[in-house]
């Protein structure tokens, strides 16, 4: 007896395991873990500052050296990269 005869011949039985498979699959959905991917944060920072009539060494020496400075000495920086332009 092959599958296509068994529905035929046994219909209560077929819609029987399609209600308990459709049932059961609503239950596993509404039900599963929420947290199954771990939380990640994207570890990413930008500054600007703004120096009013100061020229790019200026602000390089004042501010973007101070800045790179006190980053350094976070734990778990992998790369600084600058860009000081006048004002």
């Amino acid at each position: 007896m092959n599958a296509a005869e068994f529905s035929i011949k046994k219909p209560v039985i077929v819609w029987m395991i399609i209600i308990l498979s459709l049932a059961g699959g609503l239950y596993a959905y509404f039900h599963i873990g929420r947290y199954e991917d771990p939380e990640f944060t994207i570890k990413e920072a930008k500054v600007i500052t703004h120096y009013p009539g100061a020229s790019a060494q200026e602000v390089e020496r004042e501010v973007t050296d101070e800045v790179e400075m006190a980053v350094q000495q976070m734990g778990q920086v992998k790369r600084i990269e600058s860009i000081s332009k006048p004002g």
